[in-house]
């Protein structure tokens, strides 16, 4: 599947016509039931099975629906100084849970010129401070060692060594627990953090969606690193709210992903039986296989906290509705 991703993004940066007409047939994205005609165009001949893949939304909105749908910047609010800055090595795409399979939704790297100069102005002013630091400490040290070293008792020293050592280790614990990536960090803390150092964003950070015209096409609500679909979410609130417990929920949709694999396994024997199975004695993947079916099942405990992060972003919504709602007369 990564491999088939690379290709699928080259294709999407030469801009190739048949992708994009393929785009258009299906609102934009690469459906796994059209691997055959895909792997003919990109000549792959040697693939995996077509059971193997996953659905791709390409999230380009500034080529789907013209220059009013470039992404803005979240920092400066204005898409006027944005462009494409490329390929995130790290994240091409980022995997969303849907209600019977998980898919992809891939995107670019944006970069805002006005924001990214002044971080680089700003990080420059820093640098140059660092420098004078760095060099009046040389100075200093410089002058106190020309005076002796003071006598001191090693007996008394050692205790405050060691103390020294505790304290260090006791920082360096703190430092290194701050710097934990928690997999439930909002997903705009991390954007606005990687905007402060480069002044880029990616095509779906939270904050950018918020202010496109066109956010409404996006079809899922993201996390730090997952994401879930949209259908699966309003699903999931009708369901909490009708007192389903997120274990619950998430051993129902471990019954749908997995009956959705046996599924998939019926149809490959019949393709067995009918003699258009090229690899009829390679047995079909596990569930978990992460080189073939790739499977993933999140806990209760994340589909809790998608639905506080959505609850949270309805508060101040709800909030109004509820003023708005008329009343026959006031109890005191």
């Amino acid at each position: 599947m990564k491999l088939f991703i690379d290709r699928i993004y080259d294709a999407l940066k030469n801009k190739e016509a048949w992708l994009r007409k393929l785009l258009d047939m299906n609102d934009w994205w690469v459906r796994a039931s059209c691997i055959p005609f895909i792997m003919t165009e990109l000549g792959w001949d040697d693939h995996d099975e077509i059971e193997y893949y996953m659905d791709i939304f390409v999230w380009e909105p500034e080529n789907r629906f013209g220059k009013t749908g470039t992404p803005p910047c979240p920092n400066c609010k204005s898409s006027k100084q944005v462009v494409r800055k490329g390929k995130d090595a790290a994240s091409p795409c980022r995997r969303v849970c849907g209600l019977k399979r998980d898919y992809y939704i891939m995107g670019f790297r944006y970069k805002c010129n006005q924001c990214s100069e002044l971080v680089n102005n700003k990080n420059k002013s820093e640098q140059a401070s660092d420098n004078n630091l760095a060099n009046n400490q040389t100075e200093i040290s410089a002058f106190f060692q020309q005076a002796p070293p003071p006598t001191t008792n090693n007996n008394n020293n050692t205790d405050d060594d060691d103390d020294d050592d505790d304290d260090e280790e006791e920082n360096n614990d703190n430092i290194q627990s701050q710097n934990c990536d928690y997999h439930d960090e909002p997903a705009e803390e991390q954007a606005s953090a990687s905007l402060t150092v480069t002044g880029s964003f990616k095509a779906w950070n939270d904050g950018s969606l918020q202010l496109n015209p066109f956010s409404g096409h996006f079809p899922a609500m993201l996390t730090a690193k997952a994401g879930v679909d949209n259908d699966l979410v309003d699903m999931m609130v009708s369901l909490f709210d009708s007192g389903m417990k997120s274990e619950q929920f998430a051993n129902m949709l471990k019954e749908l992903h997995t009956s959705h694999k046996t599924k998939l396994e019926i149809l490959r024997e019949g393709k067995i039986q009918q003699g258009t199975l090229k690899k009829k004695g390679e047995l079909f993947s596990t569930f978990n296989d992460p080189s073939k079916y790739n499977g993933r099942l999140h806990g209760g405990s994340f589909f809790s906290f998608v639905y506080k992060r959505y609850s949270a972003k309805c508060k101040a919504f709800l909030g109004k509705e509820m003023k708005k709602r008329g009343a026959k007369g006031i109890k005191f």
